[in-house]
């Protein structure tokens, strides 16, 4: 849908209409561009017009390349989160491999000090 709308010298919206003809185009400051579906009489001061479109004054996008550039951030971040989470698995399994060989070391001296200590006890009582 098609709307009239009067933009000041910094091409920030400063009045609209839905209901126009083209004599009021050949006034100076208004133009016929795309409506947004977010343009609305509550919010019009929120908007400026770039290049023949309507995009939102403190971001300079339309909300269709705010949304866009929202998901791309959220995907990054989604993204580095999974490769994270690897490093984190990979490290976990590092340290149970750590601790399961050391614990077969434990397991192998506590053998090696039980047999030394039978060796021992029984050679003093062969004395």
């Amino acid at each position: 849908m098609k709307i009239a709308v009067q933009t000041d010298e910094d091409n920030q919206v400063i009045g609209y209409s839905t209901i126009y003809d083209k004599e009021q185009l050949q006034i100076a400051g208004w133009q016929e561009i795309e409506a947004d579906p977010y343009f609305n009489g509550n919010n019009y001061s929120d908007w400026k017009v770039v290049k023949g479109q309507l995009v939102k004054k403190d971001s300079g996008m339309t909300p269709l390349e705010e949304s866009q550039m929202a998901v791309t951030a959220l995907t990054q971040q989604n993204i580095q989160l999974a490769q994270e989470n690897n490093e984190l698995k990979a490290a976990v399994t590092a340290t149970t491999k750590e601790l399961v060989t050391t614990k077969t070391e434990v397991k192998q001296t506590q053998q090696a000090i039980t047999a030394l200590t039978q060796l021992q006890i029984g050679q003093t009582t062969n004395k």
